[in-house]
């Protein structure tokens, strides 16, 4: 069941539900308000049918006594069996008996068996003696309610009020033919008043119903238009009372929604515009950088290769020089040529350190599973003479975990981080080195830390800069180009982690790598490891 309502180029189907609802409601109360009246009235009048049957009952029996009293006093049995006879043939006697004091049947006359022998059945000859003797007995029988038996003694001529003798009892059903069919009638009327009932409130609250609730169909429409994203037509509403202005206001509220909307769509339009604009302007300049990376590299690349064979053709022709005519130079010639071999060596070793740089950064190599904690004993060992010979004590504080990267990457970086943590331990007190984990933050923390002189903060982050070293006391005399950290932070970058440096001078550094948890490929966390010491 639907209904279109409003504007036909926007039209809404309705369900009629809460309209079937309350006409369901309302056609019940009907029924019931009237049907109970009725009944109620039914009921009534049946109670002063049977008032009056009663009544008409008492009076007949009266007058049956009256005429019964003659042919018992005289003890005539053919006149009370004429007038017995008599009394029958009225249709509306069911049955007559008469009786005498003691209760036995003297005549009785029948016209419906049914009724006579269910008062017999109830009322036995041992039982009508129980019945009152003086005073009429009214009897109803539930097979018919619109009949009523009645049991009256019959007394002598001289009355009862002179102390006249019970000559019997006269006992008769009497059928008031107006009692059913007035019944009848009154539920026939009762039924037609029900329907009639229901047939007029039916289509009125039906249409009642439709006028109340135009303003919450008209609500309805427009918060379904609302929803599906449709432009809201003109909905007028002419009605001033509650459900009126509550529809006004839900219309111009959804009206004010779908203005909102509708700049909201435009605004998202104009924004998808410029994202679009501004993502292909970055992907122009993520081109551009990533063209002038590779263009850089290949620059390093290039200059690396060309600038290696000059310098070992000088380092070539410096050894011939020296060796050809090394006795026979000046002194002052000797030693510029060993500076002039010495230079060249140093820039063949930066340029090497160059190479090997860019080669992280485009070669990386092919990742596998690398046990950490074997990697680092392997490191420790190889370290063992040298730093027992520093009087450098390190270990590995936790097992540390697999990871999965390239094994040569990985050995370099945590090389490269305990030759620098024992080549600048100076002459410390306490000489120790710790490896140790954590997993904090779906990120893999490996710290390696020192008890070494520390680093300025000016410093701390010029030491991962290419061929920059701290500038503190504890550097000169060390050997290195700085380029060992650079690299170390060109690796770890590439494994998608960082490399960050707590320092404080005076008590020591610790280098922390962090690794995503992504490449963690099993971890021991909390396991204590065996130290190891040099």
């Amino acid at each position: 069941m639907s209904e279109r309502d409003g504007d036909n180029s926007n039209l809404v189907p309705i369900r009629h539900r809460l309209q079937f609802r309350v006409l369901l409601l309302v056609l019940a109360m009907v029924v019931v308000t009237v049907g109970t009246s009725n009944l109620m009235l039914e009921r009534l009048i049946e109670s002063q049918l049977e008032e009056t049957l009663a009544r008409e009952t008492v009076r007949i029996g009266g007058h049956l006594a009256d005429e019964f009293r003659q042919p018992l006093e005289h003890r005539n049995p053919t006149a009370l069996r004429d007038r017995l006879d008599a009394v029958a043939i009225d249709s509306a006697v069911a049955f007559v008996q008469v009786e005498d004091r003691f209760g036995a049947s003297l005549s009785q006359h029948v016209n419906n068996e049914d009724l006579y022998q269910h008062y017999l059945k109830r009322f036995g000859e041992h039982e009508q003696a129980a019945l009152t003797q003086s005073l009429p007995t009214l009897l109803n029988y539930a097979p018919a309610p619109e009949a009523r038996v009645l049991r009256t003694p019959i007394f002598s001529s001289t009355g009862a009020a002179g102390g006249a003798d019970l000559l019997g009892h006269v006992t008769f059903a009497f059928i008031d033919p107006v009692h059913r069919a007035t019944v009848q009638r009154m539920r026939a009327l009762v039924i037609g008043v029900v329907c009639v009932a229901c047939l007029i409130s039916v289509p009125i609250t039906a249409l009642l119903m439709r006028r109340l609730t135009r303003p919450l169909r008209r609500i309805m429409r427009a918060v379904t238009m609302l929803a599906s994203g449709e432009r809201l037509p003109h909905l007028p509403l002419r009605r001033n009372d509650e459900l009126g202005l509550l529809a006004r206001s839900v219309l111009e509220t959804a009206g004010t929604l779908a203005q909102a909307r509708s700049e909201l769509l435009r605004a998202n339009e104009s924004l998808e515009q410029q994202v679009d604009e501004r993502t292909a302007a970055l992907n122009a300049a993520n081109h551009r950088l990533e063209l002038e990376i590779e263009t850089k590299n290949e620059f390093l690349r290039t200059v690396s290769h060309d600038l290696s064979a000059p310098l070992r053709n000088i380092a070539g022709m410096t050894t011939m020089l020296q060796r050809r005519f090394g006795d026979s130079l000046p002194e002052e010639a000797r030693h510029r040529l060993e500076r002039i071999a010495a230079n060249v060596e140093l820039e063949s070793s930066m340029l090497d350190d160059l190479l090997e740089l860019s080669r992280i950064r485009t070669r990386p190599g092919e990742c596998e599973p690398v046990d950490l904690h074997e990697l680092v004993a392997g490191i420790i060992q190889a370290l063992e003479h040298e730093l027992g010979e520093r009087g450098i004590e390190c270990g590995i504080e936790t097992t540390l975990p697999t990871v999965h990267v390239e094994r040569n990457l990985a050995r370099q970086v945590f090389l490269n981080l305990i030759d620098n943590a024992a080549k600048y331990m100076g002459q410390r007190p306490t000489r120790r080195i710790t490896i140790s984990h954590a997993l904090e933050k779906r990120t893999l923390h490996v710290s390696v830390a020192d008890t070494g002189p520390g680093i300025a903060a000016s410093d701390q982050q010029r030491v991962f800069q290419v061929f920059r070293r701290g500038s503190e006391a504890g550097t000169t005399g060390v050997p290195g180009r700085g380029i060992g950290l650079a690299s170390v932070r060109a690796v770890v970058e590439h494994w998608g982690g960082e490399i960050t440096l707590q320092s404080e001078v005076g008590v020591g550094s610790t280098f922390k790598v962090s690794i995503p948890a992504s490449r963690i490929v099993s971890a021991d966390l909390g396991s204590p490891a065996n130290r190891s010491a040099a």
